[in-house]
């Protein structure tokens, strides 16, 4: 199935919203848009074809499908807390914040069971959540229909669909909120486009760095705080910082990959200095 050519074609179209529209409301209406044409073409190859075994269909329902639509839940919900967001006092705005913040939450906290088997990456129940054989087992939490048709659903596709998108969507607004709560770091928000400086590695090498910094004490504040200078700064997304860190703890080989980079650069400059 022609899932990766719509994927990277989605992925492209994304970056060029996010490089042409800096308004964020905009940005949203326009993201949305893109999803949803993505998603409405992901349905006709499913209309149109068979899965190849249940293996397949799993896999579709819970890692391809979940790139658009992750996507579009965030940025609707993002469009919507941005209309709605106060234009002037600043303890509104907070208020505000902390209130979308608590609701986010309550989604985890009530799919507390879903949330522990998608995190700890169970599989034992993936046929019974992402085949469509289970569809009428519609989950009573999905009340909002961001896009949903029954051939096109399963049980709990939709609310995989929303945890990864209140992921997104929580991050933005502890970013939101750390920067009402420390005024001279919201002028990192704009460093980016002045600024030509790219990183050009990976995310998770950035985490590594920003855990080495806060571990040895090097710098004050929280490493959610952490996370959120480095993601304002360097323009990028570095999603949740503790699943971030296992994900550098499992690490087989090394745990301290770019650290030992930096390291072996630094000296080898030094030796060619010496020379």
């Amino acid at each position: 199935m022609k899932f990766e050519l719509l994927l990277q074609q989605l992925h492209d179209e994304l970056k060029e919203i996010k490089n042409h529209h800096t308004d964020v409301i905009n940005q949203a209406n326009h993201t949305i848009v893109a999803c949803r044409k993505t998603l409405s073409k992901m349905s006709q190859v499913i209309f149109t074809t068979c899965f190849l075994n249940e293996q397949e269909e799993i896999h579709f329902f819970k890692k391809v499908k979940s790139q658009p639509y992750s996507q579009l839940i965030y940025h609707s919900e993002l469009r919507y807390f941005e209309m709605n967001y106060p234009k002037a006092s600043r303890q509104k705005q907070k208020k505000y914040i902390e209130h979308k913040i608590k609701k986010a939450n309550k989604f985890f906290t009530y799919n507390l069971e879903f949330v522990r088997y998608v995190r700890e990456n169970k599989t034992y129940l993936d046929a019974q959540y992402f085949t469509r054989k289970n569809y009428k087992s519609l989950n009573i939490t999905d009340t909002k229909h961001y896009y949903r048709v029954p051939e096109f659903s399963t049980s709990h596709d939709l609310l995989l669909r929303k945890l990864y998108g209140y992921d997104y969507f929580i991050n933005y607004l502890q970013n939101k909120l750390y920067n009402i709560e420390n005024p001279k770091a919201a002028n990192l928000q704009n460093l980016h486009k002045r600024s030509k400086i790219k990183w050009k590695f990976s995310n998770t090498d950035v985490a590594e760095l920003l855990y080495a910094l806060h571990s040895c004490g090097a710098v004050d504040g929280t490493i959610k705080e952490l996370f959120a200078l480095a993601e304002e700064l360097l323009n990028i997304k570095l999603g949740d910082p503790y699943r971030t860190l296992f994900s550098i703890r499992s690490r087989k080989i090394s745990q301290t990959k770019m650290l030992d980079v930096m390291t072996k650069s630094l000296l080898q400059k030094f030796e060619e200095m010496d020379a």
